[in-house]
């Protein structure tokens, strides 16, 4: 009843018309491929590439898909430390903003083509251009940036649980060597040559007022989709905001097609099937390319492998500048 009230339900009209939901240039969700590869089969000196890669439209009207990049080469300095410094303190509602503008500092050149160059061309600033770009070479990005300015070696710091409840800190001084990123995962997207589109049908369908909705279309997360994941103080279902951050095209439902932005909503979901919505998280699933910022470490008890997450957000000055020093125990 409430949902009827919303105009929602879970049953189909006594007659309607069947729509052909298939948008061309699309990808079914169950053909992406993947190669898979970790930062140490990357040769000394090279950053890695992107994984779905930037698309880009030139002068001449041609999309192009760039993989590479590269970075200032004295992205080492003070003044690119203290740039971050000063806009992480501008608070961690600010992560998207705050890397996109400093990206938008020391990235040297996307492909052929300065940040500025391009962002100019797309009549927007440069910081929007990187919030804009997918998350998964966003964060490639900012690890290629970490390894330009300080290697591969990280140190490590974290507590095995009971009953060892042993602080394990990497410190050569102390008999324990730093770690490297070499061991980091990256997947990448295989046989994408245009801004990807997936599609996916629901095993049901959902009514949407108007129409039964079978294929939904999806693009990978975008840096500045973040934002869905941070709403301070608001409760959140995370596989809902995902599929509202990810869903790009409804073409069966003019009702939601008439929507600027994000097509997807919390109040369709609410009508959808347990099958439907469980189909859904699978396929977002599958949809799930880039560097998995986390690695095994030993604990010096030898008994357990822990597992270390790479702070490459919340804390990027710290990752990006510093996170090779020893780690010293607290006095």
């Amino acid at each position: 009843m409430v949902l009827q009230t919303l105009g929602f339900s879970n049953a189909e009209p006594e007659s309607s018309t069947e729509v052909v939901g298939i948008l061309p240039n699309s990808i079914n969700v169950e053909d992406i491929k993947y190669e898979t590869y970790t930062i140490g089969d990357i040769p000394g000196g090279e950053l890695p590439e992107l994984p779905i890669g930037f698309f880009y439209t030139g002068a001449d009207g041609h999309e192009q898909k760039i993989t590479k990049y590269s970075v200032v080469p004295d992205v080492d300095m003070g003044n690119y430390s203290l740039i971050l410094g000063l806009k992480e303190n501008q608070g961690s509602q600010k992560v998207i903003e705050t890397l996109s503008s400093f990206l938008g500092e020391v990235i040297d050149k996307i492909g052929d083509y300065s940040p500025k160059v391009i962002a100019q061309s797309m009549k927007i600033s440069v910081t929007k251009l990187f919030s804009q770009m997918y998350l998964a070479d966003i964060t490639t990005m900012i690890f290629g940036v970490r390894m330009a300015a300080i290697g591969r070696e990280i140190a490590c710091n974290v507590e095995c649980p009971a009953p060892c409840n042993t602080m394990c800190r990497d410190n050569p001084k102390e008999g324990r060597d730093l770690h490297s990123l070499d061991v980091v995962k990256i997947r990448s997207m295989t046989g994408i040559d245009t801004k990807p589109l997936f599609r996916f049908e629901l095993p049901i369908g959902v009514y949407d007022g108007e129409s039964t909705i079978k294929n939904l279309y999806f693009q990978p997360l975008k840096f500045e989709d973040l934002s869905y994941f941070m709403q301070s103080g608001k409760p959140t279902v995370s596989d809902v905001q995902l599929a509202i951050a990810m869903i790009s095209d409804i073409p069966e439902s003019k009702r939601y097609n008439m929507v600027r932005g994000k097509k997807f909503s919390i109040e369709l979901y609410k009508s959808m099937r347990a099958a439907d919505a469980g189909a859904l998280i699978q396929a977002m699933q599958r949809i799930q390319p880039g560097l998995e910022p986390s690695f095994k470490v030993s604990c010096v008890c030898g008994q357990k492998e822990l597992d270390y997450a790479v702070q490459w957000a919340q804390n990027a000055r710290n990752f990006i500048f510093f996170s090779n020093l020893p780690v010293v125990e607290e006095i």
